[in-house]
């Protein structure tokens, strides 16, 4: 680092391929899709098949082991994941 670049890029982790759905329905998600789903068509049929099973078994994942919680609950860890 000089003194004419004070500032370094620190790496962040890798994002989940749910995380990274949840990142897709930012907070202007509204304004670019009509509803939910038109949104998560458009992601989905952009994504590699690789990725899309693993998104599939991460949302499984997600799923069970939040069986239960409320929806207030559901919302909040979603916005944890990024959205």
């Amino acid at each position: 680092m000089t003194k004419e670049t004070p500032y370094r890029v620190v790496p962040s982790p890798a994002r989940s391929e749910l995380q990274q759905l949840a990142l897709w329905f930012h907070q202007d998600w509204k304004l670019l899709f009509p509803d939910f789903y038109a949104g998560l068509h458009l992601y989905l049929d952009h994504l590699p098949a690789q990725r899309r099973v693993v998104l599939g078994r991460e949302l499984c994942q997600f799923v069970e082991h939040n069986e239960g919680t409320s929806s207030d609950e559901l919302k909040r860890l979603w916005l944890g994941l990024g959205a």
